[in-house]
């Protein structure tokens, strides 16, 4: 166990957490509230923001599934990436 680090809330509650124990940007935690008036950050894995929310989506995903199959049954064509038009030409 690390040894205690003072820290000191701002006017809107906040607290800034040292470098050395944040996880990275945008990481999420669970505050949990003991009686004694302990707090406990607890970080959580596997949310799932706004942003990222359509790719779970039941109709993303099958879209997904479907990709993979016709990948695997080689259902795709290249198209050398050095010449735009015969790229434009194939859409």
């Amino acid at each position: 166990m690390q040894e205690p680090i003072l820290l000191q809330l701002d006017a809107q509650g906040r607290v800034v957490l040292p470098k050395a124990i944040r996880g990275k940007d945008g990481s999420f935690y669970t505050c949990v509230t003991e009686d004694d008036g302990t707090v406990h950050l607890i970080p959580v894995v596997g949310v799932i923001t706004k942003k990222q929310a359509y790719f779970w989506s039941q109709r993303w995903q099958s879209g997904e599934v479907q990709t993979s199959k016709d990948l695997k049954k080689g259902k795709f064509k290249t198209i050398p990436s050095n010449n735009i038009d015969d790229y434009l030409d194939s859409l």
